[in-house]
């Protein structure tokens, strides 16, 4: 009896998650960028997943950046829980954050079994996942923010296993 109470606790549990991923979906509303230090923004997200396990790498200095602050968080919390989630129990994740040019990069790479190849771009469709618990919005909405920002997301393989998911972020927007 006990067994089937955690069950649905759980359950509901993971319906409410869904419910509101599908609002945030919904209202996915402006990106309304302001002067941030991407470091920060880096530093906040890798703090909201809490896990030892992400090791974030970064040029020496950046230059503040515009970005919607709390939005491009959520696009970095999303995809570090996704890498985590796709490595190993004990496999380190990374976020790298540097600028090339006038294009700031934010890069997650996990080590885990890598993405199917020719689903690189699918992923951002919504409701597509290969999760059997994913909601297949993290990567959608994902995108629409980044979209905002007049940058672009990619989904990779790494060469020796695993993938990475690269932001791309334009100064000039």
């Amino acid at each position: 009896m006990r067994r089937a109470a955690e069950t649905v606790v759980r359950e509901a549990v993971r319906l409410e998650q869904l419910a509101n991923q599908i609002l945030e979906f919904a209202r996915t509303g402006e990106v309304v960028p302001a002067p941030a230090d991407p470091m920060l923004v880096a530093q906040a997200a890798v703090e909201a997943v809490a896990s030892p396990r992400v090791r974030l790498i970064a040029q020496d200095t950046l230059p503040t950046w515009p970005l919607d602050r709390a939005r491009m968080e959520q696009v970095l919390v999303n995809l570090l829980r996704n890498a985590l989630q796709a490595s190993g129990d004990d496999a380190e994740v990374e976020l790298e954050v540097a600028r090339v040019d006038r294009t700031l990069i934010f890069e997650v790479r996990d080590r885990g079994e890598g993405l199917v190849p020719g689903t690189e771009e699918d992923l951002f469709e919504p409701f597509v996942t290969h999760r059997a618990k994913g909601s297949g919005l993290g990567l959608t909405l994902a995108r629409e923010i980044v979209q905002g920002h007049h940058g672009r997301i990619e989904a990779m393989n790494r060469r020796g296993g695993g993938a990475a998911f690269r932001v791309s972020v334009p100064r000039g927007g």
